[in-house]
């Protein structure tokens, strides 16, 4: 049995889902999600979800390369405060970490050689026109 619907059109959090999935938490477990790095992971995170459209608008395998960008994002910024208080860091695990951001950024933009699929009938009427098809 599905849950009624809400005014809007949107259905409730299903009880049978994680709360992640439901999105009402950003963990599996209960975090206090006061600590620095837990608002500056939801900050990203919420970023980057709005720069798609929001989560809704996410697939399940952007969600999670969003969660990771996020994640390696505060990682980077911690040693880098860890820097800039006179501490050492290895550079070289630095190095790999903004590698891995650089990469998960990758994911998360769309390939911009992928071409539109036309539906037939306006590839048809393209055609007989002789003008561009439109999407």
């Amino acid at each position: 049995m599905t849950a009624p619907r809400k005014p809007g059109g949107k259905r409730p959090p299903c009880r049978s889902r994680s709360a992640v999935t439901n999105g009402t938490r950003l963990y599996l477990s209960p975090v206090d999600g006061r600590t620095e790095q837990a608002r500056r992971f939801s900050d990203l995170l919420r970023q980057v979800e709005e720069e798609h459209g929001g989560r809704e608008q996410m697939s399940v395998a952007l969600q999670a390369a969003a969660r990771a960008f996020a994640q390696l994002c505060v990682e980077r910024e911690i040693m880098e405060q860890a820097r800039a208080q006179g501490q050492g860091i290895d550079v070289e695990l630095y190095g790999q970490l903004c590698d891995r951001i650089d990469r998960q950024a990758r994911r998360l933009v769309p390939q911009k050689d992928a071409k539109p699929k036309l539906d037939l009938r306006a590839h048809l009427a393209a055609r007989r026109t002789g003008s561009a098809p439109s999407t």
